[in-house]
């Protein structure tokens, strides 16, 4: 699945640049700041991931994407790099085996904040 939208973030990112950082309305981001958030997830998730395979009951930062986006200057980046960091993430994130969920045991529990807990298995649906 990761895969697949890596590529298909790579055909719209080999777009005409300035319709790639055009936002529609001043509080929604371009295509191209889209396209870096996902890049970011697709680390991020990966990362997450590999916490709750190593560790029991990791807890994670709380991860502002709006300020990701100011700090990483999402709209000035360049859309060959982004689309070649978002499918290296990508495959990052595919290229594992899949973890054993186990009959006996339950998934690594882990969270973010007192109200969001993530499992292995609901970590990997949402990549």
């Amino acid at each position: 699945m990761t895969r697949a939208a890596a590529a298909e973030w790579a055909d719209i990112l080999a777009g005409e640049q300035a319709t790639l950082r055009q936002r529609p309305r001043p509080d929604r981001w371009s295509a191209l700041e889209y396209a870096c958030h996902v890049r970011d997830v697709f680390a991020l998730y990966d990362q997450r991931l590999e916490l709750m395979l190593t560790k029991d009951g990791p807890r994670y930062a709380n991860w502002n994407q709006d300020e990701t986006a100011i700090e990483k200057r999402y709209g000035e980046s360049d859309p060959v790099d982004v689309a070649a960091e978002l499918a290296a993430n990508a495959d990052r994130g595919a290229g594992g085996t899949e973890p054993d969920f186990g009959a006996t045991a339950p998934p690594s529990l882990s969270s973010r904040s007192p109200a969001t807990s993530f499992t292995i298995r609901s970590t990997i649906s949402m990549t």
